[in-house]
């Protein structure tokens, strides 16, 4: 006990622990912890990084998302398309393959068509849509991740990216 005791009161007056110094908060607890103490504070540090790496939430969050994920996603929630001017685009889809959308809140009448509809499907594990109008009636296919419960980060085909916030509907 005596040999812990004097490694506290030299760690406690050396220079590296002192305010200011470069030593970290952890280093410094673990340089004057008894040797048993720091490696289960390095087992625990260690466990808990792997608990994270390997949690399912996580893996959720970074997978994409499949057919039937996508379809109960769409029909539950109106989906609000971020726009690169800070707006937001809100799209409904029907269970009948329907979808529409409106730009009006966001100044889309001064551009193009403010409103539109057009059908969706889900192909591949990716939600399509045509539109009517809007973007000459491309076809047009996304993936889909979960970016936390009420938000998808989408990636077209082309490579476009972008966000969207769930609404219930």
């Amino acid at each position: 006990m005596a040999k812990f005791h004097a490694r506290h009161a030299g760690a406690a007056n050396s220079r590296e622990s002192r305010p200011g110094s470069r030593r970290t908060a952890r280093a410094a607890i673990l340089a004057v912890a008894p040797v048993p103490f720091r490696r289960g504070m390095m087992l625990a540090l260690g466990l808990m990084g792997l608990f994270f790496l390997l949690h399912p939430a996580r893996a959720r969050a970074d997978a994409l998302l499949s057919g039937p994920e996508i379809r109960e996603i769409v029909l539950e929630n109106r989906v609000y398309l971020a726009t690169p001017l800070g707006g937001e685009l809100p799209l409904n889809y029907r269970a009948n393959g329907v979808v529409d959308g409106s730009g009006e809140a966001i100044g889309l009448g001064r551009f193009l068509q403010p409103k539109d509809k057009g059908r969706w499907w889900i192909a591949d594990n990716r939600l399509c849509q045509q539109w009517e109008r809007w973007y000459d009636g491309a076809q047009m296919c996304f993936t889909l991740r979960r970016a936390g419960d009420n938000a998808l980060v989408w990636q077209k085909d082309d490579g476009e990216s972008g966000r969207a916030r769930l609404a219930r509907n």
